[in-house]
């Protein structure tokens, strides 16, 4: 009796019957096997059933960094993420297949994004954002951790002390720069100070006195000049000093005094006919006086002989003795004065008139 060509199978599902004489061998399609044995022959002990083979259970079924799935009859290999099959089948099976690692790092788009450092793992890649950079994630992100891997640039300037004193932080994408303010000069990643009176001595103008600050200069008028309202000391380039007329003030000589007004100064010459109390023909200061020149008491007289020399604030006056007059030809100016004779004087009654 061929008992493989009955129904039921004989053997059940999964197998395959072999007639015998007086009997029949069961055996199982391959990814199957029974617990009685792959070549059961009718008679022998137990009963013969067919269960699936679990392949993926021998841990040498699958290469290393792949991963073994079991199906009905049979198994595939797949290979982990970051890696692909030698065979360039994303299933496959049998002896001498490899799962290669992936370099992601030369994939193209890059996989860390934009101003960033990709690092190849094994089956995985790093990323980390270069200088002047920075990600939310964490700046050594490997595939696999949460979120996603991004660069955003740094604000290096919101840091204090980024740049040195008295400079002004500039921030670009990636990085930064420092410039000095105005005023200021780089000296050795420092900025000091530009002396700019010493660099440009006529810088304020003439008659001026330029004063270095911090940064910058201010400048001042010499003593006996003045500053105009049209000019500032915060702009240079409309500072002007002009020359202050210390003689419009009335007081700045003492009575019976000239003042004479000159470049940042002054000076005071007493009137004709006084003398500074000092004896300078020029002097200043309010302290100072001039006092009257007793002409008088010069020897020989300004008025000459025969005369009377009367003095007078600043000047003298003139007049002759009894018996004189004032020779009009002498007479017109002081130092210049002179008295004659009065031969026309009549005597006494009997007395002889003598010409002196």
């Amino acid at each position: 009796i061929d008992e493989c060509s009955q129904n039921p199978l004989q053997c059940g599902p999964n197998s395959i019957c072999k007639n015998l004489l007086g009997r029949y061998k069961c055996s199982c399609t391959p990814g199957f096997s029974s617990p009685t044995g792959n070549n059961w022959i009718l008679g022998q002990a137990g009963s013969f059933t067919c269960t699936d083979v679990n392949e993926c259970a021998d841990t040498t079924a699958c290469p290393a960094y792949a991963t073994c799935t079991d199906t009905k009859d049979s198994y595939y290999c797949t290979c982990k993420r970051g890696f692909l099959p030698s065979n360039g089948q994303s299933k496959f099976k049998g002896p001498g297949l490899k799962c290669i690692d992936i370099d992601e790092c030369s994939q193209n788009p890059l996989q860390c994004g934009p101003n960033s450092i990709c690092k190849n793992l094994l089956g995985r890649y790093k990323c980390s954002c270069t200088p002047g950079f920075s990600s939310p994630t964490g700046n050594n992100w490997i595939l696999g951790q949460a979120g996603s891997f991004t660069c955003t640039d740094i604000n290096e300037c919101n840091t204090s002390g980024t740049c040195p004193e008295h400079s002004n932080c500039v921030n670009s994408v990636g990085s930064y720069s420092c410039e000095c303010q105005d005023g200021f000069t780089s000296v050795n990643s420092t900025c000091q100070d530009v002396d700019e009176c010493s660099r440009n001595s006529t810088l304020c103008g003439p008659n001026s006195v330029c004063l270095n600050i911090p940064g910058a200069y201010r400048c001042s008028c010499l003593p006996g000049f003045f500053m105009p309202d049209i000019s500032t000391p915060e702009h240079p380039d409309t500072f002007k000093c002009t020359d202050i007329d210390e003689c419009a003030d009335i007081e700045m000589c003492p009575i019976n005094a000239a003042c004479t007004n000159t470049p940042g100064s002054y000076f005071c010459t007493c009137h004709p006919g006084f003398v500074a109390s000092k004896g300078q023909l020029n002097f200043t200061g309010k302290s100072e006086k001039c006092r009257d020149i007793d002409e008088c008491l010069k020897d020989p007289s300004p008025c000459g002989s025969n005369s009377i020399c009367t003095n007078a604030p600043g000047s003298y006056s003139c007049s002759c003795t009894v018996g004189f007059r004032p020779n009009p030809e002498g007479s017109v100016k002081h130092g210049n004065f002179s008295c004659k004779s009065n031969n026309f004087l009549v005597c006494l009654d009997n007395g002889i008139c003598v010409l002196l």
